[in-house]
């Protein structure tokens, strides 16, 4: 268990290249669900090219959402 925190650490630091503040909310967030910083990174965040290969436009459009749903929101003024 401590080798894995130490490893944890190792990687948000070396290899992100994060500071405290961030090294501790990417533990925080990748012990929650139970992985390392390392798979949680790998499998769940996408930077640089990789945003544009896996990035759908339709996907998280809330207009779209709203619209298979019927949710439809006025303004009231």
């Amino acid at each position: 268990m401590f080798q894995d925190f130490t490893n944890d650490i190792a990687y948000c630091i070396q290899y992100l290249g994060c500071n405290h503040e961030e090294t501790d909310e990417l533990i925080g967030c990748a012990d929650d669900m139970g992985l390392s910083v390392q798979y949680f990174c790998e499998e769940f965040i996408f930077g640089g090219e990789n945003i544009a290969k896996y990035h759908d436009e339709d996907h998280l459009s809330i207009d779209e959402f709203n619209t298979i749903h019927g949710i439809y929101f006025e303004e009231v003024e």
